[in-house]
């Protein structure tokens, strides 16, 4: 998703503000390059054992390997 569209969909629902971080394709490589959870981390000052990937794709789940962070797919998205 791109940073207008999960700005969008955050505004809209009314849930921003519940978001320490926002991180999208916009501004980094893509899945499963580490990027995004590592920039999520370095700006909330998380360690990577201490976080979780919550993803629908298999790139998700890679991109949580890549950067050492635990990782829960769901059933429900782009994959199986």
């Amino acid at each position: 998703m791109s940073r207008r569209g999960l700005d969008h969909c955050l505004a809209v629902h009314g849930i921003a503000h519940h978001f320490v971080t926002r991180q999208t394709a916009d501004a980094h490589p893509s899945k499963p390059h580490p990027a995004m959870l590592e920039a999520a981390l370095n700006e909330t000052g998380v360690a990577a054992r201490d976080a979780v990937m919550i993803g629908d794709t298999v790139f998700d789940m890679a991109m949580a390997v890549a950067a050492g962070v635990p990782a829960l797919g769901v059933d429900w998205g782009y994959h199986e």
